[in-house]
Formats: structure tokens, sequence, C-alpha cells
């Protein structure tokens, strides 16, 4: 399907960096190197050629930073909401619904998450986050069309370290943290546990039953990991980690007012719902890191899997009972179970000068099964529209099953002293099939013993190359300036909730874009500075569309898009 359409957003940013300062010997303030691993390879910020945020975990921690919203609100263009899952959008790009997928992957220890049900982690025992903004396809996959949030816990210490923190706000909130760390075996197997437990009554009332603790959170997260220093060159880790969330009546609004200059959070402080909803996130994860660092090259592999269980539940009409009668007594739901396994080796050499390349292979393995996925609403007169007796409701399982293949290499030249080349490329199968069943049926009737309206079954393949090309040009020791261009991606994928249509119908293609971007960055004695300007040109971007007073919820491609600032 596709849609003649041209978007266009335009952005405007103004970026202060915090630092670290050392003194030399003649007591003289500088600032230190940051060191990044944007290119899977450590360097210094100065010389990555392309824009990069780095939050320190201190500065977070000094921020009260609670999850990744209280990330994003600290990078420049970037913004997210939570909508059945973190909802994110950066430089014009939105999160795509029905591939679940967001425009910006977040990596924690090399774990990716692209999934918005998933898009959730720790704050505990964080070294650093980069942000690596633009299209991040080449080195880290298939859908970081937007940019990449690179989470980097502290390493292994031979001493022991522990902290323990206790907050108390309003509206009853309690938040406990702990994060031990230390040597099991000297020089030899490290560990570190760590936790977060958050309970608020939350801020709203439902006056329709009178429940003061109508947004309600308890929250959990904990983390435990090993590390074993096999030898100099050789180690390993494991990582597991588990996070345990449920928000009440989360979605529902109190106020009908369309004037965006009129509402007020006052607005939703005192709501009537008559079937308040929740919703309950239970995501585990588990991963094995194993480095190789020798005399000429680095081997390393990261090896995953993450399920993730959403349950949740929400009023039928999202608004008020009495300004909305004809939903009175009905909800939409959704439970879904989410697995995947990803397989990711790579190599490098290991040179301080000259020419520095990496390459490697992905693999990835996934299935997103929706075992209850609609809503209830009332029976309406076909030409008269007015209210019959009863209600119907639509319920649409689901299995979508995919699997990734992908090689990938980038290399950096160096020219001459001042300038360096970065060449890059990425050759990705993705292959997507789908089990869906549409029923639509009075309320009360059992889905399981009837006939489904529609049914479908089928696949896709899609292959793709996204190349890179950057350059860096030093202009002096403190000084370098940047271009680059680069391909993003982010998968097709199937409409799973319509009445009709074939597999053709429901599909919705790739969508693309080309980046282009120019910057420089530098440090100043004790200030440092970046700026970039950059545009987008994006094709079959993905939108989201209702059909049919609600009959067909679709996500579609409109013809082509772009984005700058």
């Amino acid at each position: 399907m596709k849609v003649k359409n041209l978007m266009k957003v335009t952005t405007l940013s103004i970026i202060a960096s915090g630092a670290l300062y050392a003194q030399d010997a003649t007591n003289t303030k500088r600032l230190d190197n940051v060191t990044v691993t944007a290119n899977k390879v450590e360097e210094n910020i100065q010389d990555v050629p392309q824009s990069i945020t780095v939050l320190n975990g201190e500065v977070l921690q000094e921020k009260g930073a609670k999850t990744v919203l209280d990330i994003i609100k600290e990078i420049p263009n970037m913004n997210a909401y939570e909508r059945t899952g973190t909802m994110v959008n950066f430089r014009g790009l939105n999160t795509s619904i029905f591939t679940q997928n967001n425009p910006v992957v977040l990596y924690v220890n090399g774990v990716p998450v692209a999934d918005r049900s998933s898009f959730k982690m720790s704050m505990a025992n964080i070294e650093r986050v980069e942000v690596l903004r633009g299209s991040q396809g080449t080195l880290y996959g298939k859908d970081a069309i937007g940019a990449v949030i690179n989470v980097i816990t502290k390493g292994p210490q031979n001493t022991f370290t522990g902290e323990v923190g206790a907050e108390y706000g309003s509206n009853n909130t309690r938040i406990g943290t702990f994060n031990v760390s230390g040597p099991i075996k000297k020089d030899t197997l490290y560990f570190n546990i760590n936790g977060e437990m958050e309970k608020t009554d939350g801020w709203v009332t439902n006056t329709f039953n009178n429940d003061d603790k109508a947004s309600a959170q308890d929250n959990k997260k904990f983390g435990t990991s090993f590390t074993y220093k096999i030898s100099d060159k050789l180690s390993a880790e494991l990582n597991v980690r588990t996070i345990d969330k449920e928000d009440g009546n989360v979605y529902a609004t109190g106020s009908q007012e369309t004037d965006l200059n009129k509402i007020k959070r006052k607005l939703r402080e005192k709501i009537s719902v008559d079937m308040p909803g929740y919703e309950k996130y239970d995501i585990d994860t588990q991963s094995l890191n194993i480095k190789y660092d020798g005399d000429d090259f680095n081997l390393s592999s990261v090896t995953t899997r993450k399920t993730t269980h959403l349950d949740g539940e929400y009023d039928g009409d999202f608004i008020s009972k009495s300004t909305h009668p004809d939903g009175n007594g009905l909800i939409q739901w959704t439970d879904q179970e989410i697995e995947e396994y990803t397989q990711e080796f790579r190599i490098s050499n290991n040179a301080d000068k000259g020419i520095k390349w990496i390459g490697g292979l992905y693999l990835d393995k996934g299935e997103i099964e929706n075992k209850r996925y609609g809503w209830e609403f009332p029976n309406y007169h076909p030409t008269t529209y007015a209210v019959l007796p009863g209600a119907s409701y639509q319920d649409a399982p689901s299995t979508t099953d995919t699997e990734t293949q992908a090689l990938f290499g980038q290399t950096m030249i160096p020219i001459t002293d001042e300038l360096e080349l970065t060449l890059g490329g990425r050759f990705q199968k993705i292959k997507k099939d789908m089990d869906y069943k549409m029923y639509y049926l009075p309320v009360g009737t059992p889905r399981d013993t009837q006939t489904p309206i529609h049914t479908l079954k089928g696949g896709k393949t899609w292959n793709t190359f996204l190349p890179k090309i950057a350059a860096a040009y030093k202009l002096n020791e403190n000084t370098t300036t940047f271009a680059s261009v680069s391909k993003g991606y982010m998968p097709g994928g199937f409409n799973f909730f319509t009445n009709d249509g074939t597999l053709e119908d429901i599909t919705f293609k790739p969508q693309t874009s080309i980046t282009y971007e120019m910057g420089i960055k530098g440090i100043l004695e004790n200030l440092s500075y970046s700026a970039s300007i950059f545009k987008m040109d994006i094709k079959d971007i993905h939108v989201f569309r209702i059909e049919g007073g609600g009959q067909r919820y679709l996500t579609d491609n409109a013809d082509e898009a772009y984005s700058q600032g």
C-alpha cells in the first residue's frame, strides 16, 4: 500500500556538554580525553567523525535519572513517552507501530533493544552512556535508522565497593537501591549485584470509584554479573537482568480539551473511568560476552537471550464515563510474548597507528506472539448510527517470526596526519513470517470456540546493503571537522489488525534514509564544544493510519520525507 505524501521535519538544537577535569604539574586545569566505543573499538571522542553525546554515570545519578526516559531528556532532538511500551522520536523519525521497532536502538553491554515493549533498563552500575546520533546501520544493525544509545556498565575491580540508597517523596513514593561489586578471587573472578525498587501511589484520583491510587506504580529491577579473566588475553562476562513493572490506569484522560495551550497537568489529576486499566511488564535478559585481546587482533562474541511479557488492559474509550456513555463497561487489551536470540561475532586488528578495521557476523531469531490483541465497542445501526443493544469485540491473535543474517565491516584509513577516511558497509537479509487471525464476535462469546472472519499466513524476505563513508580532518591538535554520508534502515512488516486483505495488502515496506552530516568538535582549555548540521532524505517512511471508523489499523508507506537541523 502507498500513500502519496511529503513530510518535512526541521529541528534546531544547542548542545552543551560537561567534561572531566584534571590538573597537570603546573596546576593548570585541562580537559581529560573522553574515550568512546562508537566504532566498537576504543577511540578519543574528538577523533570520531560523527555526532556523539556522552553522559557520565555519576552525572546521571546526580540528575536523579531513574529510567531510559530520563536519559533521553538529556539528548538533543530526542523525545519519548510511554504508551504500550516506550515510543521514541528522533529527528522526526517515529516508532513503527506494527514492527514494534523504535528508530533508536538501546544497547546495554552489547545487548540490543529496539522493541518498544522491551525499551527499559536499570540505571544501576552505569559507567557512561554514549549516544550516537544519526544512522548507525553499518555496525549496529537493522533498526538503528536514527541513533544508538550505548550503555556501558562499570568494569570489575579488585576492591569491594557498595552503595545503598533510599528516597521518599510526594504521593508516598518510596525508592530503594543497592549496588555491590568485588572480587570472588582477585585478578580472576568478579561479581556485581544490583537492584532498584520503586513504589508510588501516583498523583491521579479516579472519582468514579474514589480510588486515589489510580496511577500507582510498582517497579523492580535486579541484575547480576560475573566476570572471569581466564588469562591476560581471554575473559568472559555473564549478565542476568530482570525487570518487573506494573503501572495503573496509564492512559485514561480526564479532559476532552483539544486546545493544546489549555491542556494542563491538573486536568488529569482527577479522572472518572469506569474500567480502570493497568500494564504489567516482565523482562528477562541473559547475555554472555567473550573477549580475546591478542597481540595483532581482537576477537569477541556476544550471545543474548531476551524475553518480554506485556499484559495490559485499558478503558475502552480512554475517557470519562460521563462524557462518553456509549463506551461504558468496555475495555481494550493486549497480551504479548516476545522471545529473541542474538549472536554477534567481531574481529578487529589491534593497531594504535595506521589502518584500523573491524568486521563481523550478526544473527538473530525472534518471535512476537500476540495471544490477545483487541478491543470492545458499542453496536451501532449501519445507517443511523444509533446505539444498539449489546456490544462486540475484535481480537487478533498472531505470531510473527523473524530471522536476520548480516555481514558487516568498517575500516579507518589515515590518508595524511590530519585526514582520516572511514568506509563501512553491512549486507543484511531479514525474513519474516506471520500467522494471523481476526475474530469479530459479541462480547461474552468465547473466541476459541468460534471461526475467525479472516485468516492469513505468509512471509516476506528483504535484502539490503547499508553503506557509510565519513572523513575527519584535524585543523589542529584540539579541533576536528568531519563529514559523513550513511544509509539507515527500518524493517518492513505486516499489519495484524485488519478484517480483510491479501498478504500484499497488509505488508508495508522497509523505511530507508540517507543522512548527510557535517560538523566540528574541539577543546578550548576548560571548554569542550561540538556543532553539526544534518539532512536526512527518507523513503517509504512508516506512517500510522486508521480506516473504516476504527476497523482497520495500519502502518503504511508514505513516498518520502526529509528532516534537517
